[in-house]
């Protein structure tokens, strides 16, 4: 008889609820967070044994602990929670769920023989968000007091000097610290990327996926552990929703009448957009690229020498002109205004781009003795180039190191604060927008007179925009100045 097994998971215990085929509640216990008494009472549990936990950061060790002792496990995105709560109530919840087939979203876990690879591949990652944070403490710095800097040469040990001497004595000791922190960093940055990367090589899969135009060895190792295997993809349009590349649509009241009552289809706009639920880090890259090319096709119209030479791993499009994907009805006309212009300069023959499809940067080396970078290219259009400035676009993730004493809970996909991620998560999926008073809800914290706005609140999101956040201002004023229509944005006569 099958058995379906809820676990909600904390810290120091875990609450285990059993359902039967029939819906009929069965037991339910505490056990404390360690391997073997949750083995034992999974045990304890007659076969066939069906489990379901959330997504946490406890997820990855309970999936690789107990998978051998059931015969079914899956692992599901946090649902948003209505109504009373309690440990027992959300793991009877994820068992009930889990036996009438409502999982509402499942969390791929089975790394297998990548879990080394895995965790590898996650160290880097980190490291190279640390360092980028650093950087920008660096600059921050700098700039408070005072000191214009821009570009690279800040971070170099030769060019920091010029900068630190213009500090006062006050700040020189935590640039200096700083500075510390950003060398030693880097370093780790370099050992994390060479273990990555060895331990990828071991893996037959590894060489496949490099000949593909565009994934050199970083890119080809960070892709191993997530994708695993392409057979868990029912189709490829299902792994293009994954990479975030699916068109969404929506509509409504589709049909009307004609003047001789006969019934047509309305000319409803029906894209909404890319799907957002998706890798933010990809999509972050393609408007990156997007706004470097457009920037620097301006520098050439004021310096008719700038040439800039676009490499990309997207090999060209038969359907569109252009590496950056466009779809009809984008409600941010900006972007849509940005990526037509960067695929224009990218097509044009005549124009300062020269774009290079299905390329990758093999290897790049700085020259001190003519200062410039020397390039190695592979895929399409390999050779080797000089230039004088290499532009990487990378994402990035919200530093919360600021929010840790507080009382402030985040959601663990988004990383953004979790009452905000539910409203969003629901906003993507019926395609509204959050009244006034919702959204001033959703800002709310346990910690007091604490509120989390702009593009740290979106955490890995990468859909927020300038209005959202004048958005999430209004909604707060309602809320410090205790009247619901008050707005300070609007404009009053003089």
């Amino acid at each position: 008889m099958d058995r379906y097994i809820g676990l909600d998971a904390h810290t120091s215990s875990c609450t285990v609820a059993v359902v039967g085929p029939s819906g009929r509640r069965l037991t339910s216990q505490v056990v404390e967070t360690n391997a073997r008494s949750l083995v034992s009472a999974i045990e304890a549990i007659p076969k066939s044994r069906h489990l379901c936990l959330e997504e946490g950061a406890l997820a990855g060790w309970l999936y690789e602990m107990l998978a051998p002792h059931v015969q079914e496990i899956v692992v599901t995105a946090v649902p948003q929670s209505r109504g009373p709560k309690s440990d027992k109530r959300d793991a009877f919840g994820l068992a009930e769920m889990l036996r009438i087939g409502a999982i509402p979203r499942k969390v791929y876990k089975q790394r297998g023989r990548f879990t080394q690879l895995a965790y590898l591949a996650r160290a880097y990652q980190m490291l190279v968000s640390d360092d980028v944070r650093v950087q920008n403490r660096i600059k921050s710095l700098l700039r408070s007091r005072g000191v214009q800097v821009a570009g690279s040469a800040v971070y170099t040990t030769a060019g920091r000097s010029a900068y630190v001497d213009r500090l006062p004595v006050e700040p020189k000791t935590m640039a200096d610290l700083l500075y510390q922190q950003h060398d030693h960093l880097a370093h780790l940055r370099k050992q994390a990327q060479k273990e990555m990367i060895a331990e990828a090589r071991k893996h037959p899969e590894y060489r496949c996926v490099k000949s593909c135009p565009g994934l050199g060895d970083v890119r080809a190792a960070l892709l191993l552990p997530v994708v695993v295997t392409p057979y868990r993809f029912a189709n490829k349009r299902q792994f293009w929703a994954y990479c975030g590349l699916a068109v969404i649509s929506r509509s409504s009241s589709d049909w009307v009448r004609t003047r001789t009552g006969e019934w047509m289809k309305a000319p409803v706009q029906q894209t909404r957009g890319l799907n957002k639920n998706f890798n933010h880090t990809l999509k972050t890259v393609y408007k990156g690229a997007a706004t470097t090319v457009v920037g620097l096709a301006k520098l050439a119209e004021s310096d008719p020498e700038t040439r800039c030479t676009w490499v990309t791993r997207r090999s060209d499009s038969g359907t569109q002109a252009g590496p950056i994907p466009q779809f009809a009805g984008d409600p941010l006309p900006d972007r849509d205004a940005l990526a037509q212009r960067a695929n224009m300069l990218a097509v044009d023959a005549a124009s300062c781009v020269e774009h290079l499809p299905a390329t990758f940067v093999e290897a790049v080396e700085w020259n001190d003795e003519a200062q410039n970078f020397s390039v190695e290219l592979s895929g399409r259009h390999a050779g080797y180039h000089t230039f004088d400035r290499v532009v990487a676009n990378v994402g990035f993730t919200p530093d919360l190191d600021l929010c840790g004493p507080l009382q402030v809970f985040y959601s663990p996909t988004t990383e953004g604060p979790a009452p905000l991620a539910q409203l969003l998560e629901k906003q993507t999926q019926t395609g509204s927008v959050a009244a006034t008073a919702e959204l001033a809800q959703a800002l709310l914290s346990p910690e007091p007179d604490f509120y989390v706005l702009g593009s740290k609140s979106y955490g890995r999101r990468s859909d927020f925009t300038i209005a959202d956040g004048h958005a999430q201002i209004r909604a707060l004023f309602t809320i410090i100045g205790d009247r619901e229509t008050l707005d300070l944005y609007k404009t009053h006569p003089a």
